[in-house]
């Protein structure tokens, strides 16, 4: 039976969706029964096997308990299957006896003899019965008796009821509805949104929701378009959909004021006793607290359970906590606390902190007590709980108090990804009459959420705030134009550089000792920038050795490992983003350090890797949301590595919109770059050599390691078309652009590969070992492989064959080894087809051929004989999701050891596909 796509949306019901379909099945084929389906109000009990029915091939009816409380429901069920004209008297009465007066089980078998008939005449039936706990319990005996009667009939009878289903249910076979999971949450807001929400809204709208389907897809009709990309945070209190917000606010226009009181105190606790909720009214000059009592039971949503009183639905709570005054929500906490009632808005994952939001603040409450329990509100609970909190508390404070707290709300919304929050609230400590440290703090958080959304920086705004502050706050204002110049450049933005430079320098040389960190890490920007690598790492290594980086804050250990992987030393920034790696990051940073190892695994070779810390980020913070054109450039780099170029396409054609001048950036060049070397991995040489061409043309720099891969990959471009001439004219002018500034190990590997490729045949053995370079030079393994392939191509033009095959099978293998699939796979080597058998034998077990990619890559890795430690910081997964890999792959190849998979891979594959063979 089809599921209606459930299944996807929500993995956890998977259990009681398979026993429901089950009885379904089993119905089929004669064999009814009866199911009580449990679970709390908003579970998605009734949706679920909503969905379920209306997509299986059985005739339906459904009957609602909450609106039939009279006896009669057999009465109603016989009505709706057609037979109510033939069973009724002229009195009005069934035909056969007296409903009023016969026995429940004269009832239920007339009734079991109706459903009979109905399902042999017209098919199978399943009969949903919502709200069945709030029947009167003569319908419940009724319906049990049926349901424990359906055996021989092609019926299903489904009892929906909340988590402990009445007395007369226990006999029936029972399946419970438990709350969504994260994943599933995720899911069923993606469908209900249209689009994908943001980690924080879905981790938000669960924590709220607890797990119900039904409050989760209501609340999803209140978010705003910024909630959804993760921009902006939600709001406490809570804020329902509009029908249910104008229900309550016309009960409350209609309720007295020890009404409202009642209510409040109701919304905040999980049920009051019925002589406190007296009480409480008489407390509050109540003229008869018994029939305002009798009035708020008379709503639908307020229920009375024995002697204590609730409000059932989480969303009325909400509703009705929305609507109350700061005294009554005041007083309602205060007796929650004084009586020791369970608490049920505030007592969420973050226990009694999840209240502190919803108090109503202190206005003589100390700036430093309400930071306090924002801090502790972030790290037990939720980061909109605490920006709720920050802004109550800046309503009801004036000046300097004011002013420190929406600073600190600034903050913190831009490390949990709130940009849109952050630049709003930072906007208002600017225009305040805040102290400079405040105002400059503030201008740094605008101009990173400027930075962070992609837009252009307010260069005068910034220029004007560095020369204010540059008296009183010298270091801050020197902190202010270094970090606006770092972005300023990570757009490829020169204009204000270079007046911001000279401002920080001027303040600089009237202060004592060493400059402001974010000035250090400005110039060696800047040295960058200016093509002149030398000074970059002249100033690197000279503030390395005033204090390591290694012991320096996260920015300033994120800015060092940046600068090394642009010089090409990818082992050292590897070390330096490892040092900078720590559990307290924010979401943040984490983003930063992990988009900056994005990079540093693209040159380094990693594909696999670069891949797997790219989805860890964008987890974190969307990349259409954050540093959008940078994450979606190497997006398009991973993917053509991995051979995915029709992917790689569409993504670079969301970032290659040309404005009306017909300019682009640096980062657009570098997606241009990119689309070249896939073209390059193609074999289409006229087309890598205009994208190449176009994105040198824009950036015609070699500071950075970028730029130096684009002239060699042009090169290449141009011996594959043929244009040797041309290729050798644009050799020589890179290796004078490169001899004039400092070189790396890589950037002197790439150059000689470069080299390789318009080389006379007796020069080549001696610079592919410049471009392998030795076992210290750790030259990264793709760079190495495509210098062998090239010689391989250069040695079989040259007629030496089998040195040519030789060398092809070590290219190949380490390609295969790194996940470089866009390289075996792309067409562009000459030798492909003769050493493709060699390189990828076709299994001669199938087993083989079920591993995914993935499990591919972890079988190569054991088989170098990497242990499972080794392989999870290869691939940068977790060592559990090595071991669990290891698992399926052991089960789909029928083996039980690493020993049984090696002897397979050996049967299966030469030892030349697996190892490195030597030039």
């Amino acid at each position: 039976m089809n599921d209606g796509g459930f299944r996807g949306r929500a993995a956890e019901p998977i259990s009681t969706l398979r026993q429901v379909q089950d009885a379904f099945e089993a119905a089929e084929l004669g064999l009814g029964s009866a199911l009580v389906v449990t679970g709390p109000a908003g579970s998605g009990r009734t949706r679920l096997l909503g969905e379920l029915v209306v997509t299986s091939s059985f005739e339906t009816v459904s009957i609602g308990g909450a609106s039939n409380v009279s006896e009669y429901v057999d009465y109603s069920l016989m009505a709706m299957l057609g037979r109510s004209g033939r069973l009724r008297d002229g009195g009005g009465r069934a035909a056969g006896f007296e409903i009023g007066e016969s026995t429940v089980a004269a009832r239920a078998e007339q009734l079991l003899d109706v459903i009979a008939r109905h399902a042999d005449h017209q098919g199978p039936l399943a009969i949903l019965v919502d709200d069945a706990d709030r029947m009167a319990q003569g319908c419940q005996q009724l319906l049990a008796y049926v349901g424990r009667r359906l055996a021989n009939h092609r019926v299903v009878l489904l009892l929906v009821s909340g988590v402990e289903p009445p007395e007369p249910f226990l006999s029936l076979p029972q399946v419970a509805v438990p709350p969504l999971g994260y994943a599933a949450a995720s899911a069923l807001m993606a469908e209900a949104l249209g689009t994908v929400p943001a980690p924080a809204l879905v981790d938000e709208l669960h924590r709220i929701s607890r797990g119900k389907p039904g409050v989760l897809l209501e609340l999803c009709e209140t978010v705003t378009d910024g909630q959804i990309a993760g921009i902006e945070s939600i709001r406490y209190p809570i804020v329902v959909g509009g029908s249910r917000a104008s229900r309550w606010t016309e009960i409350d226009d209609r309720s007295t004021e020890s009404q409202r009181t009642l209510l409040a105190l109701l919304a905040v606790a999980k049920s009051v006793p019925v002589p406190d909720l007296l009480e409480v009214a008489t407390n509050a000059d109540s003229a008869d607290p018994g029939r305002e009592l009798d009035g708020l039971l008379s709503l639908r949503q307020v229920e009375r359970v024995g002697d204590r009183v609730r409000i059932g639905n989480l969303l009325d709570r909400w509703a009705v906590y929305g609507a109350a005054t700061s005294a009554r929500r005041s007083l309602a906490h205060t007796l929650v606390d004084e009586r020791g009632y369970q608490r049920e808005l505030g007592g969420g994952r973050g226990g009694d902190a999840d209240a502190s939001v919803l108090r109503p603040i202190d206005p003589d409450l100390a700036v430093e007590q309400v930071l306090a329990t924002a801090e502790a509100l972030v790290r037990e609970s939720s980061c909109a709980l605490a920006l709720s909190v920050l802004r109550e508390a800046i309503a009801v404070s004036a000046g300097a108090s004011a002013s420190t707290l929406r600073l600190a709300a600034a903050r913190l919304a831009l490390d949990m990804g709130f940009r849109s929050d952050a630049e709003s609230l930072a906007d208002e400590v600017v225009w305040s009459d805040a102290c400079v440290r405040d105002r400059a703090a503030a201008e740094l958080v605008k101009v990173e959420a400027r930075y962070l959304a992609d837009r252009p920086i307010n260069v005068e705004s910034v220029v004007d705030a560095v020369r204010e502050f540059s008296e009183e706050a010298p270091a801050t204002a020197m902190n202010l134009a270094g970090m606006a110049i770092i972005f300023q450049l990570e757009q490829d933005q020169f204009y204000g550089v270079y007046e911001l430079h000279g401002l920080a320098e001027h303040i600089h040389a009237g202060q004592t000792g060493s400059p402001a960190d974010a000035l250090t890490l400005a110039r060696m920007s800047l040295a960058l920038a200016r093509e002149n690598s030398e000074e970059a790492l002249s100033l690197h290594n000279a503030a390395d050795a005033a204090e390591s980086f290694s012991r320096r804050d996260f920015r300033e250990i994120l800015g060092s490992g940046i600068v090394l992987t642009r010089l090409g030393r990818v082992e050292e920034a590897r070390a330096r983003f490892e040092c900078a790696s720590n559990p307290s990051l924010t979401p943040l940073q984490r983003m930063y350090l992990l988009t900056a190892q994005v990079d540093c695994e693209i040159i380094a070779g990693n594909p696999v890797g670069a891949r797997n810390l790219w989805e860890q980020a964008d987890a974190i913070f969307s990349s259409h949301t954050h540093l959008r054109t940078m994450r979606l450039a190497q997006r398009v780099q991973i993917l053509g590595l991995q051979g995915r170029f029709d992917e790689a396409e569409q993504v670079a054609a969301q970032l290659l919109s040309v404005g009306a001048s017909g300019e682009i950036d640096s980062l657009q060049a570098r997606v241009l770059a990119a689309l070249g070397e896939n073209a390059l991995m193609q074999g289409d040489a006229e087309r890598a050599i205009a994208l190449l061409e176009q994105s040198i043309d824009h950036v015609d720099r070699h500071a950075c390691i970028w730029k130096t891969k684009r002239y060699v990959d042009l090169i290449e471009a141009l011996v594959l078309a043929g244009d040797l001439r041309a290729a050798t004219r644009m050799l020589d002018v890179t290796t004078g652009r490169l001899q004039q500034r400092t070189r790396t190990t890589l950037t002197s590997a790439i150059l000689a590969r470069g080299r390789l490729l318009v080389a006379e045949i007796t020069d080549a053995r001696e610079l592919v070992e410049l471009a392998l370079g030795s076992r210290e030079d750790k030259v990264p393994a793709l760079e190495r492989a495509r210098s062998l392939a090239i010689y391989a191509d250069r040695l079989r033009e040259n007629g030496k064959v089998a040195q040519s095959r030789q060398r092809a099978r070590t290219a190949f293998a380490l390609f295969e080894r790194i996940g470089a699939d866009g390289w075996i796979r792309g067409g562009r080597w000459s030798t492909r087809m003769e050493v493709e058998a060699a390189a990828h034998p076709v299994p001669g077990d199938s087993r083989l051929g079920t591993l995914s990619d993935i499990e591919r890559r972890v079988v190569q890795l054991v088989v170098q004989g990497m242990r499972n430690r080794e392989i999870a910081a290869q691939l940068y997964v977790s060592q559990r999701m090595v071991e669990k890999h290891l698992t399926g792959i052991f089960r789909k190849l029928g083996i039980r050891s690493r020993a049984e998979l090696f002897a397979l891979i050996k049967s299966e594959q030469p030892a030349s596909a697996a190892a490195s063979i030597p030039v």
